[in-house]
């Protein structure tokens, strides 16, 4: 499984969130199995965006079409200063981890 990680710092966070509950549907088509968007609790203009995917190819080509279509809308100055990343999963744990008594 590959995670693909977005960070940012962007003021309309609302803005954001639009645009991310819009692309649900081209998320599905290239495979993404759970996304997440999240602030910072402590600074809310610090966005980070997680999304599950079966490959690091399928991660992409959902980078690609994302990018593709927001050519076609003004594009954020913040946005240009994203960092992203991709991540392999190694291991993972279905249990949740107890905590020491």
């Amino acid at each position: 499984m590959t995670v693909l990680v977005t960070r940012f710092r962007i003021k309309d966070v609302a803005r954001i969130e639009r645009a991310f509950r819009r692309r649900a549907a081209m998320r599905a088509q290239h495979g993404c199995t759970r996304a997440r968007l999240l602030t910072n609790a402590l600074d809310p203009e610090s966005v980070l965006m997680l999304f599950d995917f079966p490959s690091t190819k399928d991660a992409q080509a959902y980078l690609n079409a994302t990018m593709y279509e927001a050519a076609g809308e003004e594009i954020l100055p913040e946005l240009r200063e994203r960092e992203i990343f991709f991540y392999e999963e190694v291991a993972h744990a279905d249990e949740p981890v107890s905590r020491a008594s």
